[in-house]
């Protein structure tokens, strides 16, 4: 199994806006996720550095 994994930065501020975008899962995406294979895709946020991991 492969297994990939990326960080981004999250400007301070904006955890809210990025809560409410990405709490649910749009159908479509989650169709193109399984359809490529990906069977687990989570990302998390430390909200002591504002550094989100997938």
């Amino acid at each position: 199994m492969k297994r990939l994994a990326f960080k981004m930065q999250l400007y301070p501020g904006y955890e809210e806006e990025y809560k409410k975008r990405h709490d649910a899962i749009w159908p479509e995406l989650k169709a193109i996720l399984k359809s490529a294979g990906i069977h687990h895709y989570a990302i998390y946020l430390d909200e002591d550095n504002h550094v989100l991991f997938a």
